[in-house]
């Protein structure tokens, strides 16, 4: 593992006498390419001491609702039987990720913890580190969610793609390096405990919303995250490039894997570029793929990591975007809609191709690149006011998307009113922030197949 992967929150003597190896399981929910967890085990073995790995279902966690739970918990039952293979002690509890962490670091010879990019999880770790101070306890913070972690890429807030991109690609072989995970030198009985439950019955205990129905088509876990990379290999991969036609859906529909950590970037990078040299898959193709996944990917890690008020209103874009839209607050709006509009179970808009996003949405917990920026575009349209679009942009968007609450998320919104990108000409309503609009879909893409498609969900 590249030592800067490792960051050290606490440096106290390893303690030798006691129990176990502790390493918190939260961000990096799988065991391929999993620094944390390869971490703790060799720290296990060094120790001779056994490792128990927690998971927290947290009882309830802002805006997340049952699709999303039942997504995540069918994701832990898939790695029980890697875990009890390994001979790990694994354990999943629900409750507050403080109570349920700082009750197994009271025995932990070395606490081992995923980074956090996101503001309310970094101040979860930074109470347990609080914790583990008052336990004269080790803590070390391991980063895998990205190729090359976020404060090696950048120490500050980046403009856009391309003064990011060439700060990353320096860096990038360095890091390219896979996880080992030893085998434990010290073994315990798998005890199967909540995973066990029937999801249902699990999701009966949790304080959420219970309404939102999980996806009939995304269905969480390791297996079925390597599962989709690779049908995205075989059979999508070689078009990528033709990708922002919602009508081909090109895309590699692994947003909500990466967002849970079923799957890791370097493994999907590492798969991408043997294919490149087995098969008749276009370098163009791959490099499209592999600019999503490492570049843009790290920009809305560094934005969310680095800039304070990335998810506010006031806060998330720049100045010129803010002048833009005060100047065209005023403007007259063809269409009113209101969240309760859009979340009736019946088309209310006017507009079909936004009809068909949001069934996809609904309906699958997923939505094509493309119109995902048209749908939120239209949104600003037709709201109100620009404030009044954001909120209801982050509402249906961490409501509906299992891959919501995720810094894509942030940056992606954010996007929308400007963040990365450049003033235009300016228009009624969208002033200077990039416009999107119906005729610029049917000009370019097979929208009416995206349409069809929508119909069959």
């Amino acid at each position: 593992m590249h030592p800067q992967r490792l960051k050290n929150r606490l440096d106290y003597p390893l303690k030798k006498a006691d129990s176990y190896v502790l390493y918190w399981m939260q961000q990096s929910q799988r065991m391929e390419n999993n620094f944390a967890l390869a971490h703790a085990a060799k720290a296990a073995n060094a120790l001779s001491l056994p490792l128990r790995v927690v998971f927290c279902v947290a009882e309830s966690f802002p805006e997340a609702n049952a699709r999303h739970y039942a997504f995540l918990l069918e994701g832990l039952k898939s790695l029980t039987a890697s875990f009890k293979r390994m001979g790990a002690d694994f354990r999943v509890e629900i409750g507050a990720f403080e109570d349920v962490v700082a009750r197994h670091m009271e025995k932990a010879a070395l606490f081992v913890m995923d980074k956090a990019y996101l503001c309310e999880l970094q101040k979860v770790r930074d109470r347990l580190v609080e914790h583990a101070e008052s336990l004269s306890l080790r803590v070390d913070e391991v980063e895998s969610e990205l190729i090359v972690p976020v404060e090696v890429a950048s120490d500050k807030v980046e403009y856009a793609a391309r003064t990011i991109r060439p700060k990353i690609l320096k860096r990038l072989e360095e890091f390219s390096e896979e996880a080992s995970i030893p085998a434990l030198r010290v073994r315990r009985p798998f005890n199967p405990g909540l995973v066990e439950l029937p999801m249902e019955e699990t999701i009966k205990k949790l304080n959420v919303d219970k309404t939102m129905k999980k996806s009939f088509y995304f269905h969480g876990g390791e297996k079925e995250a390597q599962r989709m990379l690779a049908e995205f290999l075989e059979e999508r991969l070689a078009d990528y490039h033709e990708s922002a036609d919602p009508g081909e859906y090109f895309t590699s529909k692994l947003s909500p894997y990466l967002h849970f950590g079923h799957i890791s970037p370097l493994s999907i990078r590492a798969a991408v570029e043997e294919r490149l040299t087995e098969r008749d898959v276009p370098p163009h193709a791959a490099e499209a793929f592999l600019e999503q996944l490492i570049v843009r990917r790290g920009l809305a890690f560094n934005f969310v990591y680095y800039h304070e008020g990335y998810d506010e209103f006031e806060k998330m874009t720049l100045p010129w975007a803010y002048e833009t839209m005060e100047r065209h607050l005023e403007d007259e709006r063809e269409h009113l809609y209101t969240l309760a509009d859009y979340e009736k179970e019946k088309d209310e808009t006017h507009d079909e191709y936004f009809n068909a996003a949001m069934r996809e949405m609904k309906r699958t917990g997923h939505m094509h690149n493309t119109l995902r920026m048209y749908w939120a575009k239209q949104i600003i349209r037709w709201s109100s006011d620009y404030k009044e679009a954001y909120e209801t942009i982050l509402c249906l968007n961490n409501k509906y998307f299992l891959d919501g609450r995720d810094p894509n998320t942030y940056a992606g919104i954010a996007w929308c009113f400007g963040r990365h990108d450049q003033g235009f000409e300016e228009r009624p309503v969208f002033g200077k922030l990039r416009p999107m609009v119906a005729r610029g879909l049917k000009r370019k893409f097979d929208i009416e197949r995206y349409v069809a498609y929508a119909k069959r969900l």
